[in-house]
C-alpha cells in the first residue's frame, strides 16, 4: 500500500513541479515592464511569457493527468552531468545580474559563449558565429517590435 501511494507520488512529482513553476513564472510575467503606449498593443514584452506559461501549464497539467513513469537508478542518476547543469544556472544568475550593468547585447554574447564552452564547444569560429550574429538578430528583431531591452550603464556612459 505504502509503495503503491509513494510511486504514484514520485510519477507525479515532476510535472506537479513543472506545473508550480510555470504558474509563479505566468504570475511574475505580469511583473514586466512596459511602456505606456505599449501597454494596449497586441504584441508586447508580456506576450511570449505568458504563451510560454500557459503551453507550460497545459503539457505539465497533462502530464500530471495521464501520469509519467520514472524509475531511473542510483547508477543512472551518478552519470547525469549535474556539475554542468549547475555551471549553466550560476551563468544564468550571473547574466541576469549583469544585464543592467552590461546592457543586452554584450551580455547576451558573453552568456552565450560561455554556455557553448560549458556544454563542450571548444572552437573559436563557432563560438562566435553562434553568439554573436544570434545575439545582433535578436536585438534588432527586439528593436522592430518595439520591445525595451536594457542598454546597460555603460551606454549612458557614452552617450553623456
Amino acid at each position: 500500500m505504502f509503495l503503491n501511494i509513494l510511486s504514484w507520488a514520485s510519477s507525479r512529482l515532476i510535472p506537479l513541479t513543472f506545473l508550480g513553476l510555470f504558474a509563479l513564472y505566468g504570475y511574475f510575467a505580469q511583473d514586466i515592464y512596459l511602456d505606456f503606449w505599449a501597454e494596449e498593443e497586441a504584441f508586447n514584452a508580456r506576450t511570449f511569457p505568458h504563451i510560454v506559461a500557459a503551453g507550460g501549464l497545459i503539457i505539465s497539467s497533462l502530464a500530471l493527468l495521464v501520469g509519467t513513469r520514472v524509475e531511473r537508478s542510483l547508477a543512472e542518476l551518478k552519470q547525469l552531468r549535474w556539475f554542468q547543469a549547475a555551471l549553466l544556472v550560476a551563468c544564468m544568475l550571473v547574466f541576469a545580474q549583469l544585464l543592467t550593468l552590461a546592457g543586452f547585447l554584450p551580455t547576451t554574447v558573453i552568456f552565450l559563449g560561455v554556455a557553448a564552452i560549458i556544454l563542450g564547444e571548444r572552437r573559436w569560429q563557432y563560438l562566435a558565429l553562434g553568439s554573436i550574429p544570434l545575439a545582433v538578430l535578436f536585438y534588432l528583431l527586439m528593436g522592430f517590435l518595439d520591445i525595451y531591452l536594457e542598454p546597460g550603464v555603460w551606454a549612458e556612459w557614452f552617450s553623456d
